[in-house]
């Protein structure tokens, strides 16, 4: 009986409320050090992200060469078969290579460069 007694007695709730008070007060303020802290360790993890990822890299830039490839034939392609007069083929080709070849050929090129490129804007 006196555990319950002493767990609901007003010191207790006193202290508690106190205590959030006091945390929801410094929740509130960012100061510079914990930017500073936060920083680094966002810097760490990015750091640690690499390190994990580096592996995959030639992977990466195998897939990215790849579409880029098979992007540059069918644009060589449809200029081709324009030029000889084939419209009806290249018509072919480029519906092809606007339906199936360029959102892949988008998402691989902007994964593989748009890290670089966002990471240089943020500077």
């Amino acid at each position: 009986m006196g555990f319950i007694r002493d767990l609901f007695s007003k010191k207790h709730i006193l202290e508690t409320a106190t205590d959030a008070v006091v945390n929801t007060g410094d929740m509130l303020v960012f100061t510079e050090e914990e930017k500073a802290i936060a920083n680094q360790k966002l810097l760490d993890w990015k750091l640690e992200y690499q390190k994990a990822t580096s592996p995959q890299n030639l992977s990466r830039r195998y897939i990215a060469v790849m579409i880029s490839v098979l992007w540059c034939f069918l644009v060589a392609l449809v200029t081709g078969l324009s030029v000889f007069g084939r419209t009806l083929e290249a018509d072919y080709v480029f519906k092809i290579l606007s339906e199936v070849v360029m959102q892949p050929f988008s998402i691989v090129i902007g994964f593989y460069f748009l890290s670089h490129v966002v990471g240089k804007l943020g500077k």
